[in-house]
């Protein structure tokens, strides 16, 4: 079996919609060249569980613009500078969607999962951040998102701080607190009466 390597930049480059949908409709009507045509492949179905043979796919701006199954192809869609690939055969299959996972247990962030996993054909996850949310609570859903954001009120205005770093405290004070994560419970909690913080603003 072939490998087929990417005309773009980055093989999953793919243009938001609404920017070429309408050169992805022009090029199924044969208005417009495709970017790279495959002739002749088999097309795994995974919604009709069939493999349609003699399948030519053509792809405009990153996206499946236009599917010929026999006896249809998509010569139309070949212009002088179009990329043509003669699979011969071969099997193509759409990319793997993973059902349930959780990246934490990758001990990775997502950027550096996504690198790993999208070699290998899936494109796409069904995250669920449960095991984080049992450490994080709430928060858990920022994972991956390399910031902690704080906004306070000291009677001067809202004033928000990004990774806020503690670099001084004094004195000490004891209050109950709860957590929004575990409703109706409340512990002692001690912390610092003053704090100052070295820390970033939403515009860095």
């Amino acid at each position: 079996m072939s490998v087929v390597e990417s005309p773009y930049p980055h093989p999953f480059c793919a243009a938001p919609l609404w920017e070429c949908g309408r050169k992805l409709t022009r090029v199924a009507q044969g208005l417009e060249p495709a970017d790279l045509v495959i002739r002749d492949c088999r097309l795994v179905d995974v919604c009709t569980r069939e493999v349609l043979e003699h399948t030519d796919i053509a792809i405009a701006a990153g996206r499946i613009a236009y599917v010929g199954i026999a006896p249809y192809t998509a010569q139309h869609c070949v212009g002088p500078d179009t990329r043509v690939i003669d699979a011969a055969g071969d099997y193509v299959a759409p990319g793997f969607l993973d059902g349930h996972m959780h990246v934490e247990s990758s001990m990775v962030g997502p950027a550096e999962y996504a690198r790993v996993v999208v070699p290998h054909g899936t494109v796409g996850v069904y995250y669920d951040p449960h095991e984080a949310c049992n450490v994080a609570g709430l928060a858990a859903v920022q994972v991956g998102i390399l910031k902690r954001c704080v906004v306070i009120d000291v009677g001067e205005g809202l004033i928000e701080l990004v990774n806020p770093e503690i670099v001084a405290t004094e004195g000490r004070m004891v209050n109950a607190e709860g957590c929004l994560s575990v409703p109706g419970r409340r512990g002692t909690v001690e912390r610092p009466e003053k704090v100052t913080v070295h820390a970033q603003d939403r515009k860095g």
